[in-house]
C-alpha cells in the first residue's frame, strides 16, 4: 500500500537539516561507516541560517593567558541568567578547543595575526577575548563542511525536502515521512535513529534576520514524536536588525562591531537613549530599544537610529573593517559611515528547544537533537559566538551517540499506522481549495505573534494569542496544482509546523511568571528569587500542555 504512494528509502541514521549542526553530525556518523541520509529544505550551503552567519566562533584556544573552559562556562551561565542546563554548557565549552582543531582540519580558516588567532576586541559578557573570526564567514564555513561531508561515500543528501512526520514503532524511532519537492515524490524513510538539526523558528515573527526556512519544523516534529520542549519562551531578539529600506530588510548589524565611544543610538526624536560606549548584553540592548519604540519614540518605520557621526575617522574605518554587513549595506546604497541606519530588534535565535541530555538524546529512544533546535544550552541570553560552537560540539556528540545507539541493531518494522500519516499529507494536496493561501496564514501567525508575544508579554495578550492561533489553525488552505517544485505545497506544511511552535512559545511565556533575560512579562516585571526552573511543553492525548522542571547543575561555579 505504502509502496504505491511513496518512494521507500533505508538508512541507518536520518538527519533532518544540513546546516552547521546537521552536517557535523553527518560527518561523525558517516566516518564510522554507517549509511546516513541527510534531508535539507534547500541546497547545501545556500539555505538555512548557517550561510548567513558572519564570522564569530567562540572557544577557548589556549592562546589567551588566564582563559579556561571553566571561565567560559561561568561566563555562559552568568550571561544566560542561570537558566542554562549547566551540564550541557560544560559539555559545550569543554569540547570547544577540539572543535576548533577539527574545523581547521576540515578547511575552515580563522583569521590570524602571524601564528596567533585574532579575536574580536569587544564581546559583551566575556571575561577574556575568545571570539574567533571565520575568514569568509558563513559561506566559506559551509563550503568547508560540505567538502568534508562529500569525502564519505556512505552519506547521501536529498535537497529541497520537507519532513512531515517522525515515525515510531513500539515507542522508538523507526523512520520518517517527507516530500521531495524536486520530483514531487513522497518519501518513506526507514531508519534506526533520527537526528533533528533543523535550526530555529525566527520566521514565526515578522521581524527577523533568519531565512525563510526557519519555521521551527524540528520543534513540531519532536512534539508529535513524544519529546519535550524546554524554555520556548526564550526567543532571543537581536537588538539591531535593518528594517528600512526594504532592500536591506532583515540584515543583522552586528553590535559587537559598532558599540564604541562616539557611536550614538538615537530614538525617532534623534535623542540618545543608550550611553555612548556602553556594552550591554543582547537581551538588555534589545529591551532598551523596544522600550523606546513601544513608548512612541520610534522612527517612522518603527525602529531607532545607529549614528556614527560622532565617531573619529579612525573609528569609522575600524567599524567598516569589523562590521560583516558593511559591504552588503554598500550594495544597497547605504554607507553607515556617512548616514544613520534604521534598525529594530528582530527574532534571531531560539534559546529553548528540544530537551536533550549531554549526548543529545531526547525522551524518545532513537531521537536525537543538536544545534539551535535543541535547548537549553544558552539559558535566557546567548553569548556572541556560542551558537556555532554549540552546533559543532553537539553535532559531533549527536553523530557519536547515534552510532552507539544503532550498534548491532536491526531495522525496526514500520507501524501499521504509517498509512494515517500519508492520509494526513493527502489533506494538504496540491490543488486543494480553501479560504487562504499558506503565505497568508504564515503572515497572520507572524503578525499576531509580534503584536501579542513580542519582546514584552502579558497574560491577557498571551491568552488572546492562544485563541487566535486556534481560530487560524482551522482555516482550510488553497494550494496551487502541481507536485514538482511546488513551493506553496511546502509552505502549507511549514504553516502547520508554525502553529504548533507558536503555541509552544505562548505556553512557555504563560508558564514563566517572571522576567528573565530575553523574556519580559509586564505583569511579572521582576526576576524571581525562587529557584530557577525550566518551562517544559509536551503533548498528552494530542493536547499541548506545560509544566516546570529543575535546572540541572545549579551552582555559581563549576
Amino acid at each position: 500500500m505504502v509502496g504505491s504512494k511513496a518512494v521507500e528509502l533505508t538508512a541507518d541514521v536520518a538527519i533532518i537539516g544540513a546546516g552547521s549542526a546537521g552536517v557535523r553530525a553527518a560527518i561523525e556518523t558517516a566516518k564510522q561507516g554507517l549509511n546516513v541520509l541527510v534531508l535539507s529544505k534547500g541546497p547545501l550551503g545556500k539555505s538555512g541560517i548557517t550561510p548567513l552567519i558572519f564570522s564569530g566562533y567562540t572557544a577557548v584556544t589556549g592562546t589567551v593567558v588566564g582563559d579556561t573552559p571553566e571561565q567560559h562556562w561561568e561566563d555562559t551561565v552568568t550571561a544566560g541568567y542561570h537558566l542554562c542546563d549547566q551540564e550541557l554548557v560544560w559539555a559545550m565549552v569543554s569540547d570547544g578547543p577540539q572543535t576548533v582543531k577539527d574545523l581547521e582540519l576540515f578547511g575552515v580558516r580563522f583569521r590570524k595575526e602571524g601564528e596567533q588567532y585574532w579575536f574580536w576586541p569587544i564581546a559583551p559578557g566575556m571575561a577574556y577575548p575568545r571570539m574567533l573570526y571565520i575568514t569568509g564567514g558563513g559561506p566559506a564555513y559551509m563550503r568547508a563542511l560540505g567538502k568534508e561531508l562529500a569525502k564519505h561515500a556512505s552519506a547521501r543528501l536529498i535537497e529541497d525536502a520537507v519532513v512531515t512526520k517522525v515515525l515510531k514503532t513500539d515507542g522508538r524511532v523507526s523512520g520518517l515521512v517527507a516530500i521531495d519537492s524536486l520530483v514531487g515524490n513522497l518519501l518513506l524513510v526507514s531508519c534506526k535513529a533520527v537526528i533533528l538539526a533543523t535550526g530555529g523558528c525566527g520566521q514565526v515573527f515578522p521581524y527577523t534576520d533568519c531565512p525563510p526556512e526557519s519555521t521551527g519544523d524540528g520543534y513540531s516534529l519532536a512534539l508529535e514524536a513524544g519529546a519535550e520542549l524546554v524554555d520556548m519562551e526564550q526567543q532571543l531578539f537581536y537588538p539591531t536588525v535593518m528594517i528600512h529600506p526594504r532592500a536591506a530588510f532583515g540584515l543583522e548589524i552586528s553590535y559587537e562591531a559598532y558599540l564604541r565611544p562616539g557611536v550614538r543610538i538615537l530614538n525617532g526624536r534623534r535623542e540618545e537613549f543608550l550611553s555612548s560606549g556602553a556594552y550591554p548584553t543582547r537581551a538588555e540592548f534589545a529591551n532598551a530599544i523596544f522600550r523606546e519604540i513601544s513608548s512612541g519614540r520610534g522612527t517612522e518605520h518603527g525602529g531607532v537610529w545607529i549614528d556614527l557621526s560622532g565617531c573619529s575617522p579612525e573609528g569609522k574605518r575600524e567599524i567598516a573593517d569589523l562590521l560583516p554587513a558593511f559591504k552588503r549595506l554598500l550594495d544597497c546604497g547605504i554607507d553607515i559611515r556617512k548616514e544613520p541606519v534604521e534598525v529594530a530588534p528582530g527574532a534571531h535565535t531560539t534559546l529553548g528547544g528540544v530537551r536533550i541530555d549531554e549526548n543529545t538524546q531526547t525522551k524518545v529512544p532513537g531521537l536525537f537533537a543538536c544545534g539551535e533546535v535543541a535547548g537549553n544550552v544558552h539559558g535566557a541570553n546567548r553569548l556572541a559566538g556560542n551558537a556555532l560552537l554549540d552546533t559543532q560540539a553537539f553535532g559531533q556528540r549527536a553523530g557519536k551517540a547515534a552510532v552507539e545507539y544503532t550498534a548491532d541493531m536491526g531495522f525496526p518494522p514500520q507501524s501499521p499506522d504509517v498509512a494515517l500519516d500519508f492520509e494526513r499529507i493527502g489533506s494538504l494536496q496540491p490543488g486543494s481549495r480553501g479560504d487562504a493561501r499558506p503565505i497568508e496564514i504564515k503572515g497572520e501567525i507572524r503578525n499576531l505573534m509580534w503584536e501579542l508575544v513580542g519582546l514584552r508579554r502579558e497574560r491577557s495578550r498571551l491568552e488572546k494569542a492562544l485563541r487566535e492561533l486556534e481560530r487560524l489553525e482551522g482555516t482550510a488552505m488553497t494550494i496551487v496544482p502541481g507536485r514538482q517544485y511546488n513551493y506553496e505545497w511546502m509552505e502549507a506544511f511549514e504553516a502547520a509546523h508554525m502553529f504548533k511552535v507558536a503555541r509552544a512559545i505562548v505556553l512557555g511565556c504563560l508558564a514563566r511568571e517572571e522576567s528573565r533575560g530575553t523574556h519580559f512579562r509586564e505583569d511579572f516585571s521582576e526576576t524571581s528569587n525562587e529557584p530557577v526552573r525550566h518551562t517544559v511543553v509536551f503533548m498528552e492525548d494530542e493536547v499541548m500542555l506545560s509544566t516546570h522542571a529543575p535546572v540541572r547543575g545549579l551552582k555559581t561555579t563549576r
